[in-house]
């Protein structure tokens, strides 16, 4: 039915997360920072956070990550906001 069930452990609380378009890739706001994960590599609730991680934003914002979407005309732009007042687009 195409539903999967992640089960991944941080430190702080996620208030932010997005898929893109091609639904193998989620963007992550956990704190001030922006995880990448690799869904294609989480195939199972058992799958560690490190096996599939790609990499970690963590010098773009100085607040919480409130809001994360990806572009669905442009699956490689990302916009982020931040209760720092920051929006920032990634390519």
């Amino acid at each position: 039915n195409g539903t999967s069930s992640f089960n991944f452990k941080f430190d702080d609380e996620v208030l932010a997360l997005t898929s893109n378009v091609h639904d193998n890739l989620l963007a992550i706001g956990v704190g001030s920072d922006i995880h990448f994960v690799d869904i294609r590599k989480a195939s199972s609730a058992t799958t560690s956070l490190k096996s599939c991680m790609l990499g970690t934003y963590s010098d773009v914002h100085s607040d919480i990550v409130t809001q994360l979407e990806f572009s669905l005309h442009q699956p490689s732009l990302l916009m982020s906001s931040s209760e720092d007042g920051l929006l920032v687009m990634f390519d």
